[in-house]
Parts: C-alpha cells; structure tokens; sequence
C-alpha cells in the first residue's frame, strides 16, 4: 500500500482509501508534477495563517520540507533530515501546522521525492501486515 504522493495524489484524498474504505484514486484525480508543484506554492506558510484541514497541513508540510531543500540542497530527502531543517528554520512549525502526524510527514516526504524525480519510500505511517 502506497500514500499515493508518487502519483500525485493529495494526502487527505489517500488517507480516504486508507482509513476511510473509500475506493482507490482513479488516474483522473492524479495530478502532474506541475500541478502539484502549483498547489504546494499556494500552500499556507508559517508566517500567515495556519492550514485548514488535513490535506493543507500536508501540503504545508511539503511546501516546508522545498524551503528547506532550496536553502540546504544538501539535506538527504528523508523525514528526519527534512523535519529537522524545518524545525531549524521554523522552531513553532509542528504547533503552528497543528501537531503533524506522522502519515503527513510520509506523505510531503514521498511528494517532494516524487518532485526530485526520486523513488517514493515507505510511509511509516503504513502498517503492511503479512502471514507467512
């Protein structure tokens, strides 16, 4: 099971699938890079007002994490590294987006891997149980 950040899937509408029973995302609701890479420059920042909902706090995450790549391209694309530069920079971040859970910072990382052309990885968030 996926987040579907890879497929351009918002994280609201994935975690519908996931927890919600909703079916799967079609490839209509799929967005392209572009049009991600627009949503995410219209996310909230944390020098406004703070995200509405679920979904627009894991856009704002993701928005967080491309501030912290551009300043420090360095930073390895994973959710500690990421996390850390973001509360580096923004020490109030996680009250200011309203305590992120942690499928939202799987998801903005896998968005911003899928942004860099990267592979996604597993979101911790996702248990996969299996019997063997």
């Amino acid at each position: 099971m996926s987040d579907g950040a890879h497929r351009g899937i918002g994280a609201e509408r994935a975690l519908e699938t996931i927890l919600g029973g909703k079916r799967p995302p079609s490839k209509k609701e799929e967005e392209t890079r572009e049009q991600v890479r627009a949503r995410l420059a219209k996310a909230a920042s944390p020098d406004g007002a703070p995200p509405t909902s679920y979904g627009a706090a894991a856009d704002a995450i993701a928005k967080a994490f491309l501030a912290v790549i551009a300043e420090e391209p360095e930073t390895e694309l994973d959710g500690r590294s990421l996390w850390d530069g973001v509360k580096r920079r923004w020490p109030a971040f996680d009250d200011w987006v309203g305590g992120a859970t942690g499928f939202q910072v799987g998801w903005a990382v896998n968005c911003v891997r899928w942004l860099a052309a990267e592979s996604p990885v597993p979101n911790p968030a996702i248990l996969t149980v299996s019997e063997k």
